[in-house]
């Protein structure tokens, strides 16, 4: 049943649509159908029960998230390169060591290696950044 639709009206849509081009519903887990008016209000109750657990679930995913980032607790993989190793990584490539040859200093690949040197580490937000495109067109726009 919770497959079936995002919530207990979506669920009743689908099965108004399936009706309308005069298909039935049959749930095999539930044992329930839509060919008769008590099969269709125990699809709607069991929709209703599937859509609110799953907003139960939301609910405490949420709470769970908040609670551990009061605790100082960040979500995510942790960084493989933290800010010294990058630094590090920085002063030997600027001695002219290969990255091939940082990546095995520092246990990571040099694809790795290559994130941490390239100029920009961060990442821009759609409103600074302009793609090469968007720099021919400032550019024409200008002249005019």
């Amino acid at each position: 049943m919770t497959a079936l639709g995002r919530n207990t009206q979506h669920v009743l849509a689908v099965i108004e649509e399936l009706t309308s081009r005069g298909v039935g519903f049959r749930s095999l887990i539930e044992g329930l159908h839509t060919n008769g008016p008590m099969g269709k209000a125990m699809i709607t109750i069991m929709a209703a029960f599937a859509s609110l657990e799953r907003e139960t679930m939301i609910e405490r995913t949420r709470a769970g998230l908040a609670a551990a980032a009061a605790n100082g607790r960040k979500g995510g993989r942790p960084r493989k390169v933290g800010d010294a190793d990058a630094a590090k990584a920085r002063s030997l490539r600027d001695k002219g060591i290969a990255a091939v040859d940082i990546a095995k200093m520092l246990d990571v690949s040099r694809a790795t290696v290559y994130r941490h040197l390239s100029p920009v580490t961060c990442h821009l937000s759609p409103v600074t950044y302009l793609s090469p495109v968007a720099w021919r067109r400032s550019d024409i726009e200008s002249d005019q």
